[in-house]
C-alpha cells in the first residue's frame, strides 16, 4: 500500500484509501474501503453494501456500481463516497491516490463487514482485506460535480 489516509465518515463508518496495482497492467488503482468504526456498526456497513448492490468480493470479477447509485467525487484531498447523490463516507486522500483515480475515472470500493485492526498496523489491515467472504467489492465511478 503506497498511502492511506482516513477520517471518520457516516454515522458507524470510517474509511481509508490506499492505491494498490492492477494486476492486468500494473498500473496503480486507487482502492477505497468502507467499514464498521466499531464492533457495534456492523449493521451500518451491511446496509451499504446492500444499499450499493456490492456483490461479495468471492465473485469471479468485479462489478461496476450503477452510476446513478452511487459515485466518488473528489474535492482536493478528500474523497466523499455519495449514494443517492448523499455522501455516506468521506475520507482524506493523497495525492497519487487521487491521480490513480482521476486516469482511470473509477476506484475500486470494497465494504467490510467487521471492524479493522488499528489503521497503523498495515500487516494486519492487509490481512483484514484477504479475508474475502467478509468483503463486498466493486467499482464506483468518479462522479463531478455540478
Amino acid at each position: 500500500m503506497a498511502s492511506r489516509a482516513g477520517l471518520r465518515g457516516a454515522e458507524g463508518l470510517a474509511s481509508v484509501t490506499w492505491v494498490g496495482t492492477l494486476p492486468s497492467d500494473g498500473a496503480p488503482v486507487a482502492c477505497l474501503a468502507v467499514h464498521p468504526d466499531h464492533p457495534e456498526h456492523r449493521g451500518q456497513a451491511h446496509q451499504l453494501a446492500a444499499a450499493l448492490r456490492l456483490p461479495p468480493a468471492t465473485a469471479p470479477r468485479l462489478e461496476p456500481v450503477d452510476v446513478v447509485r452511487a459515485g466518488i467525487v473528489v474535492d482536493g484531498d478528500v474523497a466523499h463516497l455519495t449514494l443517492w447523490g448523499i455522501p455516506v463516507a468521506t475520507t482524506g486522500c493523497e495525492r497519487d491516490w487521487c491521480d490513480a483515480a482521476e486516469d482511470r475515472g473509477w476506484a475500486v470500493l470494497t465494504v467490510g463487514l467487521d471492524s479493522p485492526p488499528p489503521l497503523s498496523a498495515t500487516e494486519e489491515f492487509v490481512a483484514y482485506l484477504s479475508r474475502l467472504d467478509r468483503l463486498n467489492m466493486g467499482v464506483v465511478q468518479l462522479a463531478t460535480v455540478d
